[in-house]
């Protein structure tokens, strides 16, 4: 989900800019140009987050942490007769 917002938000910001410009400049190029340039500085963001392991392995911890909290709490409740 996060690649997909980073592609999306990309285009459309700098499609929006490219779009504005477009708009007062009446230069019609600087739409696509804009979106090109707002997926090309996507893909760079993606690259440079999930490409480090490092970073990647202490996220999947954290959800694995969170997870194990979550199965804790809900057994102890279960077992005093919660649910």
């Amino acid at each position: 989900m996060a690649v997909l917002s980073y592609l999306i938000g990309g285009m459309a910001v700098y499609g929006g800019l490219g779009w504005v410009g477009a708009h007062f400049l009446h230069q019609a190029w600087m739409i696509p140009v804009g979106i090109v340039v707002g997926i090309g500085l996507a893909l760079l963001l993606i690259v440079r987050r999930f490409s480090r392991g490092d970073v990647i392995d202490a996220e999947l911890r954290q959800v694995i942490a969170q997870r194990d909290r979550d199965r804790a709490y809900w057994t102890a409740e279960a077992r005093r007769g919660r649910s």
